[in-house]
């Protein structure tokens, strides 16, 4: 009789036991992945690639589906995957495009294909599922360099916006040195305004008349931050050392600490290479995302 009675306890307090278990691995789960999308199996799909892609774990993804073989899942089959944080979620819808996509979560179209593994940029339909990194979260900085000098060159101001420094702005030398007396420094909401903005600000003195330089933010980006096709002449690698500017220290000692890239644009033969122009950008990172924080703008001054 106690013999009986000690099995049946012991098969308590071994159910007691698992049932914890599993409510301790319940709770650590659901603290970990606190959003779950429903997601339709595409070709090629497996747990470990879509672990990968919306930042979770093969572990998570089979908690969820406990009936799914992984071995064999079924194209077009339904799965509750769990998203990790960092990462947001975009259900294309008819019209999406890439570039809209990006644009409206502050990424980049490489970022997008490369994680998705889209191999063709044009090839998405209303339906699918895209995960993307929230900003900070593994983003590099030629990533941003490449979206931002795009941006600038579309004028896409509002985009831009989301890359311009929370704190310090961004600040707009239409000469070097940096000014910091002369200089106009700008807060994001004000550059999302820009293309509406008709406002002449002084931005400068000019080199050779002195006069002030009153401009609305358009006509100052299309004189003095994009006036050549930088985007398509691409970064210099020899960055700002070793090279010839209208001054010694075109950084000054505003962006000693930045990551600097700059666009040069060496002149043409018809007017005897004096039509150099060249465009630094600054940026900086903060709370562990970057974000520019200046413009500089050199050419050939009398």
């Amino acid at each position: 009789m106690r013999t009986k009675r000690k099995m049946k306890l012991m098969f308590f307090t071994v159910i007691t036991l698992t049932m914890l278990a599993w409510g301790m691995t319940m709770t650590a789960y659901a603290e970990s992945n606190s959003k779950t999308i429903d997601y339709r199996v595409k070709k090629g799909d497996t747990f470990y690639l879509l672990a990968q892609r919306f930042g979770t774990s093969v572990e998570d993804i089979s908690l969820r589906n406990p009936k799914t073989d992984p071995d064999n899942l079924d194209v077009q089959g339904k799965l509750k995957i769990p998203v990790g944080n960092g990462v947001m979620i975009h259900n294309v819808k008819k019209g999406d495009t890439l570039w809209k996509i990006a644009r409206k979560h502050a990424a980049t179209i490489n970022a997008i294909t490369d994680r998705n593994m889209i191999a063709n940029p044009d090839m998405i339909y209303a339906g699918d599922t895209l995960a993307i990194a929230e900003r900070g979260n593994g983003e590099d900085i030629s990533s941003v360099q490449k979206h931002v000098i795009e941006l600038i060159r579309n004028r896409d101001f509002k985009a831009l916006s989301k890359y311009v420094h929370p704190v310090k702005g961004i600040r707009f030398s239409p000469y070097p040195p940096p000014n910091i007396q002369e200089d106009l420094v700008f807060t994001s909401a004000q550059v999302s305004k820009f293309t509406m903005d008709k406002r002449k600000y002084v931005w400068g003195y000019g080199a050779g008349s002195g006069d002030p330089m009153k401009m609305t933010p358009v006509e100052y980006f299309n004189s003095f931050v994009y006036d050549k096709d930088f985007a398509r002449i691409g970064i210099e690698k020899k960055k700002y050392e070793g090279m010839d500017y209208s001054t010694p220290n075109p950084l000054g000692d505003v962006y000693s600490r930045s990551m600097i890239a700059v666009y040069y644009y060496s002149g043409s033969e018809k007017y005897h290479y004096f039509d150099w122009s060249r465009l630094i950008l600054a940026y900086e990172k903060y709370n562990g995302k970057w974000y520019i924080i200046g413009t500089i703008h050199d050419q050939w001054t009398i």
